[in-house]
């Protein structure tokens, strides 16, 4: 009877450590998955560029000094100005810089050298990106 309590001490042992493994793995899974979690929570958002930078030109873009941007069609989305909508604005454009007769040819072509066609070169209407636009406008000497 002695030779059997033997024999079965070491596999009562493993059995105590394999189920001390799984508590243990048990334990610090639930750990780890509570303290990601709780980090996830206080993680800071990165902002996407494009908007970013769209924001930022948007703010140093704007005053009677610049092209405005309409509503946003789906022939014209943002930020196009269909050079229809270009053209309408120079005079005051002009007037509030201070152009002269040269300085409004000139910003006419600009509208010319950055109009682009539809995008599906059956549907819509030529448009302009505002933002080159009125960057390029504050280049004009």
């Amino acid at each position: 009877m002695k030779s059997q309590v033997n024999d079965n001490f070491p596999i009562r042992i493993l059995g105590l450590y394999a189920v001390a493994l799984v508590v243990l793995f048990l334990f610090f899974s639930g750990v780890a998955h509570f303290m990601r979690s709780h980090r996830e929570g206080k993680k800071l958002s990165i902002p996407d560029e494009k908007v970013v930078a769209e924001q930022l030109l948007a703010e140093k873009l704007t005053g009677p000094r610049y092209f405005k941007l309409g509503e946003s069609t789906v022939e014209t989305p943002h930020p196009y100005l269909s050079s229809f909508q270009a053209r309408q604005q120079i005079e005051g454009i002009a007037k509030e810089r201070g152009l002269n007769a040269e300085g409004i040819k000139r910003a006419e072509a600009l509208i010319d050298n950055l109009t682009e066609p539809p995008p599906s070169r059956a549907i819509g209407t030529d448009r302009v990106n505002v933002w080159r636009l009125n960057l390029a406008l504050d280049e004009l000497p």
